[in-house]
């Protein structure tokens, strides 16, 4: 773990520190200090020191090349699916729809997606 590294804000109510008011689940916030006990995270109101045992209960670290087609700022998928009743042959159509391009395996992606579109119109038919 280095100074710049990216985490994901898990979530989760911390007694001690009023700083899990301060950052939204699943938003990326960036590290500004680090060393071999504790880690500070940067975000709109402040820094916030952790220990590497709190930082791991609250925050999941993330490669940001590999994981920028998770980018939640405008609410997740999953809340999305939630909110529309999706079953989990919709879901994970949609899903793939959604992040295809910005994975890097665009058609890789839509290959996937029609064979799941096949398996659903088949398993519906029986």
């Amino acid at each position: 773990m280095k100074i710049g590294d990216k985490v994901r804000y898990k979530g989760g109510k911390n007694d001690f520190w009023s700083s899990c008011y301060t950052f939204e689940v699943d938003e990326v916030y960036k590290l500004s200090y680090v060393d071999k006990y504790q880690v500070m995270v940067e975000c709109a109101n402040g820094s916030y020191t952790y220990t590497l045992k709190q930082l791991s209960k609250f925050f999941e670290v993330i490669d940001v090349e590999k994981d920028i087609h998770y980018n939640n700022t405008n609410g997740s998928i999953y809340l999305f699916a939630n909110e529309h009743e999706l079953n989990a042959y919709e879901f994970d159509i949609l899903k793939r729809i959604v992040r295809c391009r910005k994975k890097g395996q665009f058609r890789e992606d839509l290959e996937k997606t029609i064979r799941v579109i096949e398996l659903y119109l088949k398993e519906m038919e029986l």
